[in-house]
């Protein structure tokens, strides 16, 4: 169990290495974390450092409209953890997922927060990238996300990625046999 000292929109200090994360931060994207859910107060914003291999990692708190309460680390490469956190607010815009799908199966997403909806199928070309998030939902215990699949002129094609399609490695290590 990670338990952490909360300081709001400061330094977090885990009091062990475990981070679940359920997102990460798109790269040449910049992330505005807010004190507060109308986006009031800047905290600090945050941007990748693909040179250095420091990421940054969000773990999805809550939701107020269209704002979400994270807490957010950075990570410097795939086998160490940080141990400082911030917590905040942000938009979803610029944080993304990985789809966790095995090549054998086709891939897909829902039209909605559960798995009796419909599904919407995807180019198992287009998994190698990132996903952007639209929206996060908590239903039922677990964390649905609601990801841009493409851009259609002024409109935008959106889906429902489960708990178990989504893969928060950085390094895209989510593709299965």
């Amino acid at each position: 169990m990670v338990q952490f000292l909360f300081i709001s929109c400061g330094v977090i200090l885990a009091q062990e290495n475990e981070f679940d994360g359920n997102a990460f931060l798109l790269n040449d994207h910049r992330c505005t974390i807010y004190i507060d859910s109308v986006g009031s107060k800047v905290c600090r914003i945050v941007k990748n450092d693909e040179l250095k291999d420091k990421y940054y990692i969000f773990k999805f708190v809550r939701t107020h409209g269209d704002r979400i309460k994270v807490k957010v680390k950075y990570t410097i490469d795939a086998e160490h953890d940080a141990k400082q956190v911030l917590s905040g607010w942000i938009k979803s815009g610029d944080i993304g997922i990985y789809y966790a799908a095995k090549r054998s199966v086709m891939p897909f997403v829902y039209t909605g927060t559960d798995n009796t909806s419909s599904k919407i199928y995807i180019d198992s070309n287009r998994l190698a990238n990132p996903f952007s998030i639209s929206k996060v939902a908590f239903i039922r215990n677990q964390i649905w996300l609601q990801i841009v699949l493409e851009k259609r002129g002024e409109g935008v094609l959106h889906g429902w990625l489960s708990p178990t399609m989504q893969c928060v490695d950085i390094w895209n290590a989510c593709l299965g046999n």
